[in-house]
Parts: structure tokens; sequence; C-alpha cells
């Protein structure tokens, strides 16, 4: 999959922009060439060798920087991509844009870490392992909330409202000020932190008039420069589990049981309820358990969760506090659970030695962890990661896994996928998993996930997480009222970057430049 030379053969980004940036950022900065661009693009996505490319990369080091690249961008006319979630380069909603991804590995710092107050201010490079090992010679020690990779991103996973695994779970509550350069070039601080000389920046989240930090969430709307965070002060133990049930129709009473040990915070983590072919794809590719075409037969999920030593559904959740109220919740947690017919409930003294428990482990006991092997690896790399918020009731879950599986199957593929249960709703989290090497794979995987979305939606259950292949896919199912919501999208967006300055593959109108 060659690129072409960006910085000869990509109409729209001149020299005289290359030099600007170059001075601007110092050369090492500017990326051009196919060679060098190449790290940036995603071989699994389901564009493949069609997919748009970047006609450079840059690497700012300050706001100031961010700043001169925009008026650069305005002048030159080309717009900008801030990387975000995965910390890839996908399409933007106009194929034809002439496009210069902002890397921000140069903007890294951890501004602040505050003990007294628990949170801390961080730049959009700085990773979850690097945030970790500032906090791990804290007093008092201080957890930080993992929603992805060790090496992601804590503001792209803000910005694309991911959860996490701890009872500080939802990155958007726990979010407090942010710092944005707005697309003319002006520099915006939200919250308490408009006010000069203010005490609370990152103790209060609302300031004075409209919140204003969730519209820089899945938006480009802005490029952020700086987030602050909640941290979580260390209990005085957390005790993870996991519970299996053995067939396919335990997850309506699984989850049933769940329900209300979730609301009421009795299980104050995440819960997640894991597909055991979720399970086994964080530990090996598919052909390790199953050699055939098409869709893996029930009686080959029913070994595989044999070969794992766990059941076809699998629920993980974990208790904190003090040892004496952790043995009395975990009385209340295992008899409920246990109530299931055919369920093993396990703690971490069970499941020694099982590497896909203790990577749950250590996401829910406030340590970033990377999977054993990888998800995206179960067919060779292609992966339509989707997401759909769902009642959490069992009835729900049981017809949204029906719908996926019904749409997946008759598409030729598995659907690994887990409902992550967090306040009131469950998300309901899978991939299409194709081979990135295969057209025919390729191609029928994106008709698979588009009617996952369509189907989905049509039984109430909208998607809140698609590939930017499928945004727009994702966005026409909000169509309420004429689709008014994405009008006032496109007015917010019209309004903030009239010139289409800051790239994005949502739906928001023609750019401007």
């Amino acid at each position: 999959m060659a690129l072409a030379n960006a910085a000869t053969t990509r109409p729209g980004l001149s020299p005289a922009a290359l030099d600007r940036m170059r001075a601007a950022l110092g050369a090492d900065a500017v990326v051009v060439g196919s060679a060098a661009l190449a790290g940036y693009l995603d071989p699994g996505s389901l564009a493949g060798p069609d997919a748009a490319r970047p006609a450079a990369a840059v690497m700012p080091s300050s706001v100031e920087q961010v700043r001169h690249l925009l008026a650069i961008a305005r002048e030159h006319r080309f717009a900008l991509w801030p990387l975000v979630g995965s910390g890839r380069f996908f399409a933007p909603a106009d194929r034809a844009a002439v496009t210069v991804i902002i890397d921000p590995k140069r903007m890294a710092r951890v501004l602040e870490v505050n003990e007294e107050f628990a949170y801390a201010l961080v730049e959009p490079g700085v990773t979850y392992a690097q945030l970790h090992d500032r906090l791990r010679s804290g007093k008092p020690p201080l957890w930080l909330d993992c929603a992805s990779l060790a090496a992601g991103s804590l503001a792209d996973d803000f910005i694309n409202r991911s959860f996490g695994y701890t009872p500080y779970n939802d990155h958007v509550i726990m979010q407090c000020g942010l710092e944005a350069v707005m697309p003319d070039g002006s520099v915006v601080r939200t919250g308490m932190g408009a006010m000069p000389r203010s005490s609370s920046w990152q103790l209060f989240k609302y300031g004075y008039g409209p919140y204003t930090d969730g519209s820089f969430t899945q938006s480009a709307f802005g490029i952020v420069t700086k987030v602050g965070v909640w941290l979580m002060p260390a209990p005085p133990a957390c005790k993870p589990f996991m519970v299996a049930v053995p067939r396919e129709d335990d997850l309506q009473r699984l989850i049933e049981t769940l329900k209300p040990l979730k609301i009421t915070m009795a299980i104050p983590s995440t819960a997640v309820v894991a597909h055991v072919l979720c399970d086994a794809s964080l530990a090996a590719p598919r052909a390790k358990y199953f050699s055939g075409r098409g869709p893996m037969p029930a009686a080959a999920v029913q070994k595989l969760a044999g070969d794992l030593n766990r059941g076809v559904w699998n629920l993980y959740g974990a208790l904190y506090g003090m040892p004496v109220g952790i043995d009395a919740a975990w009385k209340v947690i295992s008899g409920a659970f246990g109530g299931i017919q055919g369920a093993r409930v396990y703690s971490a003294d069970d499941r020694k030695g099982d590497a896909i428990f203790e990577y749950r482990a250590q996401l829910m006991c406030g340590v970033p962890a990377t999977s054993p092997s990888g998800a995206g690896n179960w067919m060779g790399g292609g992966r339509a990661e989707l997401a759909q918020a769902a009642p959490l009731t069992g009835d729900d879950a049981m017809r949204a896994v029906q719908i996926v599986q019904r749409v997946a199957q008759a598409h030729g593929f598995d659907y690994p996928s887990a409902f992550i249960a967090t306040w009131r709703s469950a998300l309901f989290s899978g991939a299409v998993a194709f081979d990135p090497k295969s057209n025919d794979d390729r191609k029928r995987a994106n008709d698979c996930a588009n009617a996952i979305i369509t189907e989905m939606a049509a039984a109430g259950y909208g998607t809140v997480g698609a590939p930017p292949e499928l945004a727009e896919a994702a966005a026409a199912t909000y169509s309420a009222h004429g689709g008014t919501l994405w009008q006032v999208h496109r007015k917010l967006k019209a309004e903030l970057d009239p010139h289409g300055v800051i790239a994005s593959p949502l739906p928001l109108g023609h750019r401007g430049v």
C-alpha cells in the first residue's frame, strides 16, 4: 500500500506552506514522504488501499505552534487532522481535502499532579503509562482509570467519550477543565479556567454560562491542548472477580442479576460482560482456535469456552474499600450470581495464571495494561469496531445479541462482543473482524457493519462509536425531528470553522477552504 510523496504530488500543499511550517516548528517537526507517513495509516481500516492519504504530519510542541499551524492552514487552504482515538489517520468527510496530521507526541507534558485534590493536568500526548509512572511514587497513592492501551492518550479517550474500568470509568464526568485552540487561532479555557487567577480550574467543572467542554468531544470544533482529569484515591483493597455462565441464553439472567447491583453501585467498577469470542480475541488469533471459514459454529464456541476454562458469557467486576466491607459485599455478590444455574463465581485466587483475567483485573485495579495479544489480530488485523447504547436489561441484551449475530453470520463473520455496564445502560461493544488483505472480506465487512448500525437503530439501540468510514451512516440514524440535532452540529461547525481548517470524519458540512 504505497503512499504518494505528499510533498510533490498532493495538490494544494504548496512548497511555500511546507516552508512556513518548517520555519514555525523546526524542520524535524514536519514529516513528508511515503515511508515516513506510513506509520500514521491504519492497515486494518475498512477503506483499504483506497483510503485517503495525509499530505504531511507535523509535531507542534506548544500552544503557540498550534496557533501558527492554524494560521498557515487558513492562508494556504488545507485542513489539519488532530490525531484522536487510535492515533491513526482516517479519511476526512471531504475526501478531496488536503490534510496535514497533527501528531501530539511533542506535547506530552504532565503539567500538574495535585495529590491534595487528586487531579492531573496533562497535554494531549500524555499516555496512561506515562502518567501512571508519575503517580506510583505519590503519597497518598492515586489511581488512573485506563480506557484503552497503556500507550493510549488520556486526551484522546476523553475526546472520544471512552469508558474505563474503575469507579472513575466515565472519562467525560471525570474530566474537569480543558484548553483548546479554536480554528481562528484564539485560545479558550473552559469552566473556571476562563476566569483570570482562577483557583478552581480542575476542581469545579462548570464555571458560569453554557457548559462547553462536551462540545470538544467527537467533534472538530477546536484542537484540545490541555485536559484536566480527576484521579481516584487508591482504596485500601481491590477485589476483582469473574462470573462465568455456560450457555448463550444465560446472558438474560446474568444481566438481570447485574442490573440492581450496578445501579445501586454495589458493584462500583465497570462491569464487563464478555462473550467468549471477545475474551479469546484478546489472547490469540482466531486460527489458533478454529481453522474453518465463516462464522465459528456453536459447537466450536462451546469447545473454546471449555478450553479457556470460562463460560460462553463472562462477567468481570471489582469491589473496593476496607477488607471487612469487601468481605460483606462479596457475600452479596457471590450469592446473587451463584443463584444462576450453572454459573461459576471466581475470585482472583481462582484465576491465577489466566492472562485474560489478569489483564482485566489490572485495569479494574487502576493499572494501565495491554492485552495478551490484541483483539485486532483476530482475523489478521482488519477490525471495524462498533458500540451501541442499550438499556441495562436482560431482554435488551438478548435482543441486541440476536440482531448482531444474525447480521454478522449472514455476512460470514464472527462478532466478538461485550456489554460494558457503567451507570444505567450497557454499551454493546463489538467488532466485525476481517482479513485486511482480502478485498472481498473488506467489502463484506463494510456491508455488515452498515447493516448492524441500521438494524440496531431500528430496534432502538443507537450507535455511539463507529469507524470513521461509517461516521455518516451512524449520524444518519439520529434523524428525529428531521435530523435537527445534526443541523445544530453543522451550524456550530460553520460558525466556528468557516474555512474548514480542522478536518473531521463527521458529516459536518462542506469545507470552506
